[in-house]
């Protein structure tokens, strides 16, 4: 709720919704609302995309994070989101931010990549304890070990976010390890997946994905969203 000002008076506005000032550079904002077991998977970016699901993966209401639903993988080997390319999607050498909220479901792998392993390719893995953001081009990984609180089954928020040349992973708003030099070009024409093959199957939950190229949003240690992502730009 936020405050309106009336002469001689404050009142609570309960039906405010704060927006989002970097809209407008969303590529992809996945809040997983909708029915059980639904593969209507809901992309509320200005600019929505159309998803292939692949395998099983669903909209789960079993316990989401935020709203009514959660995107589930796990159910079938390789379930997975497939998005087709976007211009959106490259963030060339420019800054960029990637994050979402996770519930480890007794498996990791991949979370989110680029579609190929060609030039600009990227992912979002998590091995062990060990989340890390790989160019898959190069086989480059740059580690980031998260605590081992990754795996206890409840939600955590996850961020890799790049300012200039200099990328950082953030776990629940804190910084895992030294920031990481990167000065890689993620210019690319490979589609998106959520989930699916490498590093074994996914089998986790996940909520409120949003990437936004152009905006480093994280470059120091911060609060954890406590609500759902904003749909609109303020």
């Amino acid at each position: 709720m936020s405050p309106i000002y009336v002469p001689g008076k404050v009142t609570l506005a309960k039906d405010y919704t704060e927006g989002d000032r970097y809209f407008s550079n969303v590529s992809l904002l996945l809040h997983g609302d909708g029915a059980n077991g639904s593969t209507t998977i809901v992309d509320n970016s200005p600019t929505p995309k159309i998803v292939t699901t692949n395998n099983g993966i669903v909209v789960s209401t079993s316990s989401p994070k935020f709203g009514s639903g959660s995107l589930k993988a796990g159910d079938i080997a390789n379930s997975e989101l497939i998005y087709p390319y976007s211009v959106q999607y490259n963030f060339g050498t420019g800054d960029f931010t990637v994050e979402l909220q996770f519930k480890y479901n007794g498996a990791g792998g991949v979370i989110i990549r680029r579609n190929g392993e060609t030039q600009g390719d990227w992912a979002l893995m998590l091995s062990g304890t060990n989340l890390f953001w790989q160019d898959r081009y190069l086989n480059n990984s740059l580690y980031f070990r998260a605590a081992s609180a990754i795996l206890d089954s409840n939600w955590h928020h996850i961020a890799v976010s790049r300012q200039g040349t200099t990328s950082r992973m953030f776990f629940d708003g804190v910084q895992q390890g030294a920031t990481v030099a990167d000065s890689t070009n993620y210019t690319t024409t490979s589609g998106l997946r959520l989930g699916g093959a490498g590093y074994g199957s996914l089998n986790s939950f996940i909520d409120d994905l949003r990437i936004t190229a152009g905006i480093a949003r994280y470059t120091a240690n911060f609060t954890p969203p406590t609500a759902p992502f904003a749909d609109a730009q303020y």
